[in-house]
C-alpha cells in the first residue's frame, strides 16, 4: 500500500518577518499512491497537503491547499515550497495524506 510521509521539512528565514518554508511528500510504499487507471476515471482521490497557518500568518507565495495527483511507489516525492509572513517563534501545521495512504503531520516553528 502507498504511505505518505513529510520529510525533509525546512524554514528558511528570508528577512524581517518573511520565511521560505519546503517540504518533501515521500511515498515510502511500494505501490504509487494513485493507479493510472483511477487518475482517468477520476475515481481516487489526490494526496492533500494543506498549510493550518497559525495566528498573525499569511502566504506570500504558494498555495494553502495541494492537491498532487501521483507519486510513484517506493519512495517517489514532491517538493513544495511556500513564502510565508509570520512572528518569529510561531506556529504552523503542514498536513498530508488522502484516505489511501493515510496522513503525516508536522509542526513547525518559524525561526
Amino acid at each position: 500500500m502507498p504511505e505518505i510521509n513529510l520529510d525533509r521539512v525546512n524554514v528558511e528565514h528570508l528577512h524581517d518577518n518573511v520565511y521560505r518554508v519546503e517540504a518533501v511528500v515521500i511515498n515510502r510504499g511500494y505501490l504509487p499512491t494513485n493507479t493510472y487507471i483511477g487518475i482517468s476515471s477520476k475515481w481516487n482521490r489526490k494526496v492533500k497537503v494543506e498549510l493550518l497557518l497559525g495566528k498573525n500568518q499569511s502566504i506570500a507565495s504558494g498555495n494553502k491547499l495541494n492537491l498532487i495527483s501521483l507519486i510513484p511507489g517506493s519512495g517517489g516525492t514532491n517538493l513544495l515550497s511556500w513564502v510565508l509572513i509570520g512572528d518569529q517563534g510561531s506556529k504552523l501545521t503542514i498536513s498530508a495524506g488522502s484516505p489511501m495512504t493515510g496522513e503525516d503531520r508536522k509542526e513547525i516553528i518559524l525561526q
